[in-house]
């Protein structure tokens, strides 16, 4: 047996769903969201903390939410950006090219290091899960060989 006090707050919180995960209450308490044009994809990314910058990049099937416990611990010492992979989340999906090249791990291995160039970050660490550890190792390869921007990984 319900009540209409009930069914009115469970209306109230699935009504509620986006502003809980962008508003006030998110499980990001004190992070920005922002939406990052690479040039390539627009990556949404959560920045958070103060120190030096740390990138966590997410596995397969998940999104940045997937760091919600560990993101706001890390932002006590370390200047936090958790993004969705290109295709992932609220990233842009670009159209396939013929070959798939642009969903390839350096293609999205360029798309984060340029997030963390415009959010003015030439040099930052990188802890990845599954997905995201391949593409850490697109960053690290590239910007190790080309830019020196990749300071430390954690591959888990």
């Amino acid at each position: 047996m319900t009540n209409g006090r009930n069914t009115r707050t469970v209306t109230t919180i699935l009504y509620s769903a986006p502003a809980l995960l962008y508003g006030p209450f998110s499980m990001f308490d004190g992070f920005k969201a922002e939406r990052v044009d690479t040039g390539e994809a627009t990556i949404f990314a959560r920045r958070g903390g103060r120190g030096e910058p740390v990138l966590l990049l997410h596995g397969y099937p998940q999104t940045h939410f997937m760091w919600h416990k560990v993101a706001p611990q890390l932002a006590a010492e370390w200047t936090v950006v958790a993004t969705d992979l290109r295709g992932y989340g609220d990233s842009s999906c670009p159209q396939g090219a013929v070959d798939h090249s642009n969903y390839s791990k350096r293609a999205m291995a360029r798309d984060q290091v340029e997030v963390m160039k415009r959010l003015g970050f030439d040099r930052f660490a990188v802890v990845a899960h599954d997905r995201g550890a391949r593409v850490d190792l697109g960053v690290g390869k590239r910007a190790l060989a080309h830019n020196k921007a990749v300071s430390g990984f954690v591959n888990g």
